[in-house]
């Protein structure tokens, strides 16, 4: 199989940032979930009233990171519209925005002759990165969703309480799971291409329910690939819009 490159990784698989830690071990802290059913209920309620956040980036793949920012529109724990932008070592910008329903990225010109500032990221183009990028576009903007997050919760069969952290100026209680496949349903078993690997992952969760940062352990075409993503600025105004169609190329 041929190894998919860093720029169609660094697209579609996103994630961000760094934490302080104020404690860690011990005892669960008094009132928080301490099951998988639990834990998952509580972040999906708290994501049901998210109407948009704020996004930064950062993943690792062989050594070369990808770190950059952006915005999000939700709707009832779905993301609803996303618009992101990474910087690559050794290939460049790359901007990737989901609207209406489709996704178009913006690749540095060595990977676009359109002649269009952006292409469509459809599973039949004939741009090749394009076409290798397509299948990860749903783990892509699972990775981007507090609510979807929440829900893969569901699917591990323990919770293992790390301790209370602070991220991004937010106190956190930090949980790890590990999502068993075979209790996703089969639509996002096939999104998130898991085999049968389990899908380890680390959530910082708000007092309030709200996830903070989230850490993927998930692994593209045999290689590791931690994808870290912090979330800030819930339910701060964000307007996301779709490329005009004239600047829109195969």
């Amino acid at each position: 199989m041929r190894r998919p490159p860093l720029v169609l990784l660094a697209v579609a698989l996103l994630g961000a940032c760094t934490s302080g830690s104020s404690w860690r071990g011990g005892a669960t802290p008094s009132g928080l979930p301490t099951t998988a059913a639990g834990l998952s209920a509580r972040i999906v309620a708290a994501s049901a009233a998210v109407t948009s956040a704020h996004l930064r980036v950062k993943l690792n793949l062989s050594g070369a990171t990808a770190s950059g920012a952006g915005a999000e529109k939700l709707s009832n724990s779905t993301l609803q519209a996303l618009d992101i932008s990474l910087t690559l070592p050794g290939a460049g910008d790359v901007r990737v925005v989901h609207a209406d329903g489709s996704t178009y990225a913006k690749l540095p010109a060595l990977l676009n002759p359109s002649g269009k500032p952006y292409v469509a990221v459809t599973p039949g183009s004939s741009n090749p990165t394009v076409e290798l990028l397509a299948p990860y576009v749903g783990a892509a903007l699972t990775a981007v969703s507090p609510g979807e997050l929440g829900k893969l919760v569901a699917a591990a069969p323990s919770v293992h309480v790390v301790g209370k952290e602070t991220v991004a100026n937010v106190a956190t209680t930090h949980d790890t799971v590990k999502v068993d496949p075979a209790k996703l349903d089969s639509a996002t078993r096939a999104e998130l291409d898991l085999g049968g690997l389990q899908l380890p992952l680390d959530l910082w969760v708000a007092h309030d329910g709200k996830l903070v940062r989230v850490l993927l352990g998930l692994t593209v075409a045999g290689q590791q690939v931690p994808v870290d993503v912090t979330f800030t600025g819930y339910n701060a105004p964000v307007t996301i819009t779709a490329p005009p169609a004239d600047q829109i190329g195969d």
